[in-house]
């Protein structure tokens, strides 16, 4: 039975080669290297948002 998202669900997103794009692997330092970036610009919108909301 498929089960939802879990440990090992997520846990698969940050092991080395963990996917693949038209068929072209994806190595993990990239995969990390997306995350990172991802979380950076969370936190740029986060802010942006704070700063214009205060005026």
């Amino acid at each position: 039975m498929p089960q939802g998202l879990g440990f090992d669900t997520v846990s698969y997103a940050v092991l080395p080669g963990s996917g693949s794009v038209a068929g072209v692997p994806i190595p993990g330092w990239a995969t990390a290297l997306i995350a990172v970036a991802c979380a950076a610009s969370a936190v740029v919108v986060l802010l942006v948002f704070l700063r214009n909301r205060r005026r």
